[in-house]
């Protein structure tokens, strides 16, 4: 989230800590440079049904490189 709202990229969320789901992303490039799903991350977008490439944006840390996301 922190480095959505750095560039402006308006992302929606709700509660930034895992449990809302709201800012469910699908991401189209960079998986490999995103941090590994919590736990609690893994359940909220099963409990969401998110797609293999999904997650929450409030949650996945950008390790370095480049990623690209959508709107879930």
């Amino acid at each position: 989230m922190e480095i959505s709202e750095k560039v402006g990229a308006g992302i929606t969320y709700g509660c930034r800590e895992g449990d809302c789901g709201t800012c469910i992303m699908q991401v189209t490039e960079g998986w490999n440079n995103l941090s590994e799903p919590s736990v609690l991350e893994d359940k909220i977008l099963r409990d969401n049904y998110a797609g293999k490439h999904n997650r929450l944006a409030c949650q996945a840390q950008v390790l370095g490189g480049k990623i690209s996301v959508k709107p879930a």
